[in-house]
Formats: C-alpha cells, structure tokens, sequence
C-alpha cells in the first residue's frame, strides 16, 4: 500500500466509523461487516509484512557476507559489517518499506480496537438518549 492509498484508506475509515445521531441505528446495524471488512484486510498487510520481513532478513544474511567474504578489504568485526550493511542503499529502502508497512498494520490494529468499542459507545449513547427523554 503507498502513501495515496494509506491516506485514501483512513479518510474510508473515518467516514465508516462516523456515528452520530443520524446514523447510529444504520451504523449499529454494519460493525459486524465492518469488522469483518477490516479484518481481512488487515491479514492481508499482515502477510505482506511478515513476508518484507523476510526479504529484509534475506537481504541482511547476503549482505553480510558479501562483506565478510567478497570484500576487497577487510573489515573488523560484525559492528563494523553492521554499519557497511545498514548504510547499503537496497538494505536502507527495504528497511524503509518495512517500517511503512508496519506503520499500516498498527493504524488496521487500532480501527479494529475502534470497531470493538464503537458498539459500546452507540449503546451509551443511546442510553443517554433514553436518559434525555426520560425512557428508562
């Protein structure tokens, strides 16, 4: 997901999850399929950061030895290495990748959370509506 879509996907996000008073018997009704929607497509960018993860990993071990190995100097210890490894500019954006995938995963985590709770806070309000005009 780039950037256009991650800001594409919290302006659904926010418009799904809007409830007011309007809306909220409407919205009551679709949480379970918005959970549902959510969910999915968190698994999905959980795949995809699981498998970034992996070639970031990959990208490390055949760097390191490239450096360790196929170097024309030597280079003092795996410190040294590191920072050969962390400067490389195909390590730095897969590196860069991962942390923005990692940044979608956390925000689809924190929309299911909100989905959880939106429930209980449509039922309050409709508690407090009950309050104000005096139906208990």
């Amino acid at each position: 997901m780039n950037l256009e879509q991650y800001k594409a996907l919290k302006a659904k996000v926010e418009n799904d999850l809007f409830v007011d008073e309007s809306n909220a018997a409407e919205k009551s009704l679709k949480f379970s399929n918005l959970y549902a929607k959510y969910l999915a497509l968190y698994m999905q960018e959980l795949r995809i950061i699981k498998q970034l993860s992996i070639d970031k990993d990959k990208l490390y071990g055949e760097l390191y030895h490239q450096f360790k190995f196929k170097n024309d100097f030597q280079l003092d210890g795996n410190k040294e290495i590191d920072i050969y490894i962390r400067s490389n500019e195909s390590y730095y954006k897969k590196c860069l990748e991962f942390q923005n995938q990692e940044i979608i995963v956390k925000y689809l985590e924190s929309v299911l959370l909100n989905i959880t709770t939106t429930g209980y806070r449509i039922k309050n309000y409709v508690e407090l509506l009950k309050l104000k005009m005096g139906i208990s």
